[in-house]
């Protein structure tokens, strides 16, 4: 009886040691959900005899072993959930936990408390500049319009931690409009845009486990920024309709801290996010306007609506912090850097800079150097 007893133990002691071969060999990699954020696979290296004798080669198909294997998704949600579970501890760097099971960004709460980042003397320039390319466009008949979202630290302050709540009236977000009304620059504070929606919103507007605005909140003021883009050229631009509703849990962005966290279970239970099914009222002969925007990743949600490419002009393209462009009509990227930014000004026919209140470091994120070239493009068109 211990014999056999033995035996059994033995054969399911290698049974579990041969369990994660035994995946690797058999698990096709779609069958697991790839991890979000940043998990870089280990690089073969070619075998010679110098790696071979200092052991570079050795400590380098370890590291395969390791973080190549298809079963690492679910090994690193089981132990990041168990340490949730039992520890509440949580594995994400800019990760700010405050009441009421309301997730921020540490960086950008940080920001609107305690930090300033935001150079005054060189933003002064390129506000000044900013203004000098707005009578520009405006004088040629182009649409430019500056704007500011509120970042979820902002529109929930009540939900940050106590050591956060302290609301800096020099912060980078007040020290940015202060130079924006100085110079008289026209832009679009939409906080209280945004707080006068969630008096009344049924919906979440900002994901309580989201860092970013949900599409539904984002679809405000995609509304707003189309209408009045319309107006302005005369009502000839073709009309973004909602042609369907549907209620589900989160997707996609609406909760991406939560999805950075790599949980096997969910913490936004919720199944009242709103999701709008796009369409367009074409007009005849509609003016569709070539659109350059530079922002941040709060523009992702407005970038990504389906409809948008019926609106705006093939060539419209997103500056992604000034240094990734994403086209309009297709999922391909280039470098900012690649592009003929003096032509593409003056082939545009309407300008976007977008970005969210607290995230201001670095702004505008490389533009300041190539808006002298800009604006002489301009001057001599």
């Amino acid at each position: 009886m211990r014999q056999s007893l033995a035996y059994i133990l033995v054969f399911s002691f290698i049974l579990l040691l041969s369990a994660p071969l035994v995946f690797e060999l058999w698990l096709d990699k779609g069958d697991i959900k790839p991890l979000k954020g940043t998990f870089r696979k280990a690089k073969p290296m070619k075998l010679n005899w110098d790696n071979w004798v200092n052991k570079e080669w050795q400590q380098r198909q370890e590291e395969i072993v390791k973080k190549n294997l298809k079963i690492k998704p679910s090994v690193v949600r089981l132990q990041h959930e168990m340490d949730y579970q039992l520890f509440d501890v949580y594995h994400m760097g800019d990760l700010l936990v405050g009441k009421d099971g309301y997730y921020f960004s540490w960086g950008w709460a940080d920001k609107r408390c305690c930090v300033n980042t935001l150079d005054q003397d060189s933003t002064r320039i390129f506000v000044k500049k900013l203004k000098k390319l707005s009578n520009l466009y405006r004088k040629k008949g182009k649409y430019m319009r500056v704007i500011i979202v509120p970042s979820k630290e902002e529109i929930f302050s009540d939900k940050l931690p106590d050591e956060y709540a302290y609301d800096n009236p020099d912060n980078d977000y007040r020290r940015y409009k202060k130079l924006l009304d100085e110079y008289k620059v026209e832009y679009w504070d939409l906080l209280e845009f945004y707080r006068g929606i969630m008096d009344t919103a049924s919906h979440p507007i900002y994901s309580p486990t989201s860092v970013h605005w949900t599409k539904y909140g984002t679809s405000f003021t995609i509304f707003k920024l189309l209408d009045d883009m319309d107006a302005f050229f005369g009502n000839r631009m073709n009309q973004l309709t909602v042609e369907g509703r549907k209620l589900s849990q989160f997707v996609h962005k609406d909760g991406d801290t939560e999805a950075t966290l790599n949980l096997l279970s969910r913490i936004d239970t919720s199944s009242n996010f709103m999701y709008l099914d796009y369409g367009v009222k074409r007009k005849e002969n509609a003016f569709r306007p070539k659109v350059i925007t530079i922002g941040d990743s709060y523009y992702g949600n407005i970038r990504e609506c389906e409809m948008l490419p019926e609106i705006y002009a093939d060539h419209s393209k997103f500056l992604y912090y000034y240094s990734k462009v994403h086209l309009i009509h297709n999922n391909k990227t280039k470098r900012v850097k690649d592009l003929n930014i003096e032509n593409e000004f003056k082939k545009a026919d309407a300008f976007i800079l977008l970005n969210s209140s607290h995230n201001l470091k670095n702004f505008p994120f490389g533009f300041q150097y190539d808006i002298d070239k800009v604006i002489k493009a301009l001057e001599s068109q």
